[in-house]
């Protein structure tokens, strides 16, 4: 019996020595060990990456499915540094941090000091514990002389350093010309004589569908910027071409590559109305010269008589007709390309066509309809309105008065977030705050959001408009975020401060929030000064961080009030 333990135990340490045998052959196979040999691998890319006199285009891509699409760093390395600047930050200036190259899961480029540039999604908020789920940390999978492939070290996208052939300062100012006159609905590529539409499904993510004739879908890409078009996040075959870098011609619209010939290209109305943004005006007769590129390309027509619209090469002019109805009017200017078409909203009306009585009409998340009377006054400050809502709650916070912003140069209205609307039994302070992005993002506490409110008119002629309106941005002036507010939240706040920290939860949570003007006031009295976006009032002028708003947490439990009021936490 003991002589057969022993015959089994040598048995199985047979595999574990002959598999060290093997090892140690594997390793004789090669004149210097792996240690040695990953060093001067090591080496090998420090060398490299500082022989590029110009430095490297670093096509950058966080989250593991290419959601945000590509980003271009530009990096120059010495000894330990790297010098990155950022196309979101053109501007700004190059940030100097340390890299270090180590042998981690292979050989490993690390940013290992923190840089606002080069670590921005990977670094965490309240509402993305994993930033953008971008890296720092990259395994090098190939080196050349005048390309570098990797792939990130935790979400896995492959990624490539590019060797610049042109001066750091002219492949920015080339790739932000691209930036600038890119917008295509769609284009046709002919591969071998096969035809590809590549659809823009969204460019913000910078996100291409590329279907054949047949309408079926051969590839779903992501793309990113360079000084002379785009790159595509990795090469795609098209009837037996490689497709990669795109070479695009902006006077003739085209886009080339070896092997693909460019097919047609359809601009993009949405971009182009985005640039327009609301045409809202006082009055008088008005006219205005809009840059649009390749305005030509659009047919541009007006639902209404007053308005009127006309392109010549790269600019579009509206003009409108004086209103002499008396009373507010609005109409749309729609622009079309191919099958692709989008609306610019357009108004007349004055400050004084805002004050008034109205109805407020609000449905929450649960379908409950709440009508209140409401109104909106000067708020006797320099370019500010007062909307009050009678009657919100039975309590001693008794009406809401929400701030109002008057833009004179654009005869338009903002709502501020963040800004005290009223009291709750002397312990919290209320104020209105917003949801937009599928409940990511909020801006609860943040007073540098506002929505703009777009007016219109009801059946019988009434001014209507909603309280939840596309979301601008207080950052050197105001901003377009890009989104339209989803909710409204009368939040609570504890203390004396309203700020993210302070906040408790909500008192309401508005889906629809709707104003219809049901009067006049006795006394209409505007405010004696209008303001424009360059302008804001000092009152409003409260600066917030850059655009890395907290998200608002849906699930978070309930916390009692008194008088039966339930705050939301």
């Amino acid at each position: 019996m003991k002589t057969n333990k022993i015959i089994l135990c040598l048995l199985l340490a047979l595999p574990a020595a002959l598999l060290t045998s093997c090892l140690k052959d594997q390793d004789d196979v090669f004149d210097k060990s792996s240690s040695i040999r990953m060093d001067e691998f090591l080496t090998a890319v420090r060398d490299t990456l500082k022989a590029a006199p110009n430095g490297w285009a670093f096509d950058y891509y966080p989250s593991p499915t290419q959601q945000y699409g590509g980003r271009t760093y530009l990096l120059s390395f010495d000894d330990d540094n790297v010098t990155a600047r950022y196309e979101k930050y053109p501007d700004d200036e190059a940030e100097t941090t340390s890299y270090i190259l180590k042998s981690d899961m292979g050989p490993v480029l690390s940013f290992d000091s923190y840089s606002n540039f080069l670590h921005a999604d990977a670094t965490a908020s309240s509402g993305k514990y994993e930033g953008n789920e971008g890296d720092f940390e990259f395994v090098i999978d190939s080196l050349g002389a005048d390309r570098i492939k990797v792939h990130g070290k935790r979400n896995g996208n492959t990624m490539y350093l590019h060797r610049l052939p042109v001066s750091q300062d002219e492949y920015m100012q080339k790739l932000l010309l691209v930036y600038g006159q890119f917008s295509p609905a769609e284009f046709v590529l002919t591969a071998n004589g096969q035809s590809f539409t590549f659809n823009a499904e969204n460019h913000g993510s910078r996100e291409l569908i590329v279907t054949d004739a047949s309408g079926n879908e051969v590839a779903d890409t992501h793309y990113t910027y360079t000084d002379k078009g785009i790159r595509l996040y990795e090469p795609i075959s098209l009837n037996g071409v490689q497709v990669w870098d795109l070479t695009y011609d902006d006077a003739s619209l085209r886009l080339s590559a070896p092997g693909v010939e460019s097919a047609s290209f359809t601009v993009d109305p949405v971009v182009a109305a985005g640039l327009i943004g609301e045409v809202s005006t006082g009055n008088n007769a008005y006219q205005h010269t809009y840059p649009i590129s390749h305005a030509d390309q659009f047919t541009v027509t007006a639902d209404q008589d007053w308005i009127h619209v006309s392109t010549d090469g790269g600019t579009l002019t509206v003009t409108l007709d004086a209103n002499t109805s008396g009373a507010p009017r609005f109409g749309n200017i729609t622009l079309s390309c191919g099958s692709y078409s989008a609306t610019v909203g357009v108004s007349q009306m004055t400050v004084d066509d805002l004050i008034g009585k109205y109805r407020l009409t609000t449905t929450d998340e649960s379908g409950k309809v709440t009508m209140y009377n409401a109104t909106i006054a000067s708020a006797g400050q320099s370019g500010v309105l007062t909307l009050t809502v009678n009657n919100f709650i039975n309590s001693d916070a008794g009406n809401l008065k929400m701030k109002l912003l008057y833009l004179a140069d654009s005869h338009s209205l903002l709502l501020q977030s963040a800004v005290q609307c009223g009291t709750l039994n002397n312990t919290y302070l209320v104020a209105p705050g917003y949801i937009w992005g599928d409940g990511r993002y909020s801006s609860m506490g943040v007073d540098a959001v506002f929505t703009l409110l777009k007016f219109a008119t009801d059946a019988g002629g009434a001014l209507k408009f909603s309280l939840l309106g596309d979301i601008y941005i207080k950052d050197n002036g105001l901003v377009p975020f890009g989104a339209e507010a989803e909710t409204m939240i009368i939040g609570a706040f504890e203390g004396n401060t309203i700020s993210r920290d302070s906040y408790a939860g909500y008192i309401e949570k508005w889906e629809k929030a709707d104003m219809v003007k049901t009067g006049t006031l006795a006394s209409p009295a505007a405010p004696n000064h209008m303001s424009s976006a360059g302008d804001v009032p000092l009152a409003l002028k409260r600066q917030a961080g850059y655009l890395d708003l907290s998200a608002y947490n849906m699930s978070r439990l309930k916390a009692p009030l008194k008088n039966n009021i339930q705050i939301v936490k």
